[in-house]
């Protein structure tokens, strides 16, 4: 299988910002201009209805275009009472000119989509010392979108065998936020809730069959997550010890689900529980040798089931229930030179590739090892260092993919190199 892929795209942004003597007015402008052209060969997949040597190719023309501003009004001084308020809007405008195309046949899936969001957003937070080291900040932002959807297909695997569908919805959403934090020494202690929220798009076509059910929109969906942390510094900051556990309740949840014919699509999958917790540590062994790790938990399950995603208790996809990295890194001096070596250890747990409907069994991607060591010197203007990534040379599978035969993707394999850097 090969193919033909073209991407070209055009960003820009200013950002103004202006004193009042009390209060800073900031500006930010930008706008992005991008057109993705995929071409990839299919002859070997089911779709190509006359079979090989016969060629099928399937062509995607995918422009777009982005305008966001940003205006916020920020308050300045070392008083106890500190505000925000400021206002978003962006458009979004995106198409997608699709074409599967049997010799004999005629065309088996194409054509155009063109969807366009329109959002509007107002935001606030405010700040107060309650004392020198205790500070409270309440917060929220209110937020309107609109979704319009435009969608033009005919073909074999369409019907009809000409389709036109247009979308128009309109969601709105009010995200608050309170947090209380606490400092001590060289530490802090804080607890925090907030709620975020997604928003609900559109499902770009794919082929199907009459078995498999495919929202032309899925919804939004929302979270709120309660989290209690802490930042400490002990022995003079020679070791630095970072805590935070959370609880995430989950409601609507958008996750991939697969279609029968190997294509993915996005799905409200119902209501979900995620608990989990995240150590950050840093010791200073030596003022020259420093040793780092971090350690991650995340326990995450639907707690409610669309009948046809998985059944309650299914575990959540795409993230391990552990992970845990290391790193060791002496610095050196030689005359006038600073150099060092490190050495990085992480290990990634395993995980499920995706939700699986009622009596299937997960596919089950990660759970890897990733050594990797590096070296380096200053010699006045130049930076010279060598490394040695995936020594281990691990081949785990990352993602999968179900088009004319199982497709993967893996980390880097076991590479050995050198590096030269100029400072002027």
């Amino acid at each position: 299988m090969g193919g033909a892929q073209s991407d070209e795209f055009l960003l820009g942004a200013l950002v103004i910002d202006y004193d009042f003597g009390g209060a800073n007015l900031v500006s930010s402008t930008s706008y992005f201009d991008r057109e993705t052209f995929t071409s990839q060969d299919i002859t070997t997949s089911f779709f190509n209805l006359s079979g090989p040597p016969n060629p099928l190719t399937s062509n995607t023309l995918a422009p777009a275009k982005v305008f966001a501003q940003e205006l916020r009004l920020v308050s300045s001084g070392n008083g106890p009472f500190k505000w925000l308020i400021g206002g978003y809007y962006s458009k979004e405008d995106y198409a997608e000119t699709f074409a599967l195309d049997d010799a004999n046949f005629g065309p088996l899936f194409n054509g155009t989509l063109s969807y366009e969001y329109e959002t509007y957003a107002v935001f606030g937070e405010v700040g107060y010392d309650l004392t020198a080291d205790l500070n409270l900040t309440v917060g929220g932002r209110y937020t309107d979108y609109t979704t319009n959807i435009d969608f033009n297909t005919f073909g074999f695997f369409t019907n009809p065998a000409t389709s036109i569908l247009v979308v128009e919805a309109q969601e709105d959403d009010f995200s608050p936020r309170v947090a209380l934090n606490y400092e001590y020494g060289d530490g802090s202690v804080y607890v925090q809730a907030s709620r975020g929220f997604r928003l609900g798009q559109v499902n770009v076509p794919i082929v199907t069959t009459p078995a498999d059910i495919v929202p032309v929109f899925f919804g939004s969906d929302n979270l709120w997550n309660y989290e209690i942390g802490a930042k400490t510094s002990w022995a003079d900051g020679r070791f630095i010890l970072n805590a935070a556990a959370y609880y995430i309740d989950w409601s609507d949840i958008q996750l991939t689900r697969t279609a029968s014919t190997g294509f993915t699509f996005i799905d409200n999958a119902g209501d979900a529980r995620i608990m989990g917790l995240e150590l950050e540590s840093t010791a200073y062994l030596t003022p020259d040798t420093i040793f780092r790790a971090n350690f991650g938990y995340i326990n995450g399950e639907l707690t409610r089931s669309n009948a046809a995603v998985a059944p309650v208790g299914t575990r959540l996809p795409g993230s391990p229930e552990f992970t845990v990295s290391t790193s060791l890194q002496q610095n050196f001096t030689i005359g006038d030179n600073d150099g060092f070596v490190s050495v990085d250890y992480l290990y990634y747990g395993p995980y499920d590739d995706q939700l699986v409907p009622f009596g299937g069994q997960p596919l089950e991607n990660g759970d890897y090892s990733k050594l990797d060591l590096r070296a380096g010197i200053t010699l006045g203007a130049v930076d010279l260092g060598i490394f040695a990534t995936n020594l281990l040379d691990e081949r785990p599978i990352l993602t999968r993919a179900f088009f004319a035969g199982e497709e993967v993707t893996t980390i880097q394999p076991r590479t050995f190199g050198v590096s030269v850097a100029f400072s002027y």
